[in-house]
């Protein structure tokens, strides 16, 4: 009489990998999984938004908007607003956009302090993001119903 072979382990989801430590890039190379598998994910502390498949540079994104209260600027000069020129639009230009305006603005109660002063999911480098990092966020959380965005 034969053995039966064992049964496979069962497949873990993408979230359990990522819980697991595998990276983004790792699962998505690995096999082959859809970009849409990814996006969504709770990963270092957000909600993977972005993953550039040759590179494995992404970003996550907090899981929710911190407020829809805060300013560009606490400060503005009258009939105006303080023009910074911190506007660089590139995929990875948004930390380097925040500090610029967190510089040229001062710490206080705007959004870019907000984002710099953010302590969340045990990750402290939070940021504005720029226009197009922005743009992935929208495409590929927003319009697909993931996160907590208004």
């Amino acid at each position: 009489m034969e053995e039966a072979e064992p049964p496979p382990p069962p497949t873990k989801t993408v979230q359990q990998r990522l819980n697991e430590g595998e990276t983004p890039l790792a699962i998505f190379t690995d096999d082959n999984s859809f970009l849409d598998s990814l996006y969504g994910k709770t990963y270092e502390g957000g909600l993977i938004a972005y993953l550039n498949t040759s590179t494995g540079a992404g970003f996550v994104v907090a899981p929710s908007d911190l407020s829809t209260t805060y300013k560009w600027d606490h400060n503005p000069p009258a009939g105006g607003f303080t023009q910074t020129n911190d506007t660089l639009s590139a995929i990875g230009s948004g930390a380097a956009n925040t500090s610029g305006i967190v510089d040229s603005l001062g710490a206080g109660a705007n959004a870019a302090s907000a984002c710099t002063d953010l302590s969340q999911g045990g990750k402290t480098d939070w940021y504005l993001p720029s226009t197009d990092e922005l743009t992935e966020a929208w495409r590929n959380l927003h319009k697909e119903g993931l996160g907590s965005f208004p």
